[in-house]
């Protein structure tokens, strides 16, 4: 049976204290302003499943969209819930149903498809048997993400040249001002807006929820390895890369490259490829021997950056939709 739970979330104490929730915090449904959350019980009314819906979203290709996400289930279970789900969104005018995702890209979203390898820090994951269970109740990978390992730091890329053009013609490169850090941030914030906007399945982010998700990083981050590229002062392009956590500070050997971005004016001119060879440079000085570029859509623009170096998949990621 499954149970839908509204916008007051009335009912849903009572399934708290059970696995299904252990990990999941349940102020994101209102943070992330849900329109529906559904609970899949047992005969014994124990949850085996639960997940938020969306349907407030932009068009694609000409379709209204649902959004599926703050997915969990037991192994053996979910088919009805996502049946459940299906159902709501078509009621609601929904034409195609897409998931997981948070109700945003800016959040959790995309299913770890391929890889064995322990996750690199703040890496999604999930149960290796969450992928089938979507594609048992009808729906099929739309998009696909990878992440690379990188070992060998070493490139092809001529960034001495190119950084003596940039500076020819006025650019400036600089790292993250930890003392100025809220103007940094609040920069950073209107370039990815922007940068980001033609990415699939975009949608704009607060900005105090994207400052939120930055200050939660910003312990974590090493400035040197965070580069802002500014233009008659204004920021144009930045790349945000930092230690993986997720290794013992002391065997830490790899860095990730997070997030790169450059204003849409400057696309093509080969801005992101200098900045990733300058973090990679600067890394190697710093005692780095390995990178991971993470989570990258499977796009001819990101191929293009990495042809510069020796890199091995380390993960593969999939969205997932079902038309209604």
């Amino acid at each position: 049976m499954v149970i839908k739970i509204d916008q007051d979330f009335k009912g849903l104490e009572s399934y708290l204290e059970s696995d299904i929730y252990a990990s999941f915090n349940t102020a994101l449904l209102k943070t992330h302003k849900v329109d529906a959350h559904l609970v899949e019980v047992s005969d014994n009314l124990r949850p085996v499943s639960r997940c938020s819906l969306w349907q407030d979203l932009p068009s694609l290709e000409g379709k209204k969209l649902g959004f599926i996400g703050h997915y969990a289930a037991q192994a053996t279970k979910a088919g009805d819930l996502l049946n459940e789900a299906c159902k709501v969104l078509k009621q609601q005018g929904c034409e195609l149903a897409i998931g997981p995702i948070d109700g945003s890209t800016w959040r959790n979203y995309r299913f770890v498809t391929e890889g064995e390898e322990a996750p690199f820090f703040l890496e999604p994951t999930n149960p290796n048997y969450y992928p089938a269970q979507w594609q048992h109740s009808g729906f099929q990978v739309c998009s696909n993400y990878f992440s690379v390992l990188q070992t060998d730091l070493g490139s092809t890329f001529a960034l001495e040249d190119k950084l003596k053009e940039l500076e020819a013609r006025g650019m400036i490169i600089r790292n993250l001002n930890r003392k100025n850090v809220e103007t940094e941030l609040e920069a950073i914030f209107e370039l990815s807006l922007k940068s980001f906007s033609q990415n699939f399945l975009y949608s704009a982010i607060d900005k105090r929820e994207f400052m939120e998700q930055y200050h939660y990083i910003l312990p974590f981050i090493q400035d040197e390895l965070v580069f802002l590229l500014e233009f008659k002062g204004q920021l144009i392009a930045f790349i945000f890369s930092l230690p993986d956590h997720s290794q013992k500070p002391e065997a830490r050997n790899r860095f990730i490259i997070k997030t790169l971005a450059t204003d849409p004016e400057y696309g093509g001119q080969g801005i992101a490829s200098c900045l990733t060879a300058l973090c990679i440079a600067r890394a190697q000085k710093l005692g780095f021997t390995q990178a991971i570029h993470a989570l990258m859509f499977e796009s001819n623009r990101s191929r293009s950056i990495s042809q510069h170096y020796q890199q091995s998949l380390l993960r593969r990621y999939s969205l997932f939709s079902k038309p209604l």
